[in-house]
């Protein structure tokens, strides 16, 4: 499974239980990122070649915009598009989608998730 890095807009208690029994993941709390801007929390998951969670879509849909055009390169960003969806079901697709993609096939890319559990994954 990749690694990945809950921005704060993504840290929510739910969230992080429902995420602890993968593999690699950590929180911008945890990594004493508290209070960055965007562009500095996808600075950070870029540089640890984390794959970026979080829930704040028109933020990183520009940064990965403005990444593209002036050649930088991230390890993907993963939006949720429903704050009040059940994190077990976030967590569920989270994990599916990073079981089955290389580094590759997320590096400067974002993908959206839903909460619905009938539905795929995005």
């Amino acid at each position: 499974m990749l690694p990945i890095y809950l921005d704060e807009d993504a840290l929510s208690r739910r969230l992080q239980l429902a995420t602890r029994t993968f593999t690699d993941v950590l929180t911008a709390t945890e990594a004493g990122h508290g209070g960055l801007s965007d562009r500095e929390q996808l600075e950070f998951a870029a540089a640890q070649q984390r794959v970026l969670v979080t829930f704040n879509i028109r933020d990183f849909s520009r940064l990965n915009t403005e990444w593209a055009m002036t050649g930088r390169s991230h390890a993907g960003i993963i939006c949720v598009t429903e704050r009040r969806a059940n994190p077990e079901v976030i967590a569920g697709k989270l994990r599916r989608l990073l079981d089955t993609m290389t580094p590759e096939d997320l590096t400067n890319t974002i993908l959206f998730v839903n909460g619905n559990p009938n539905q795929r994954l995005a």
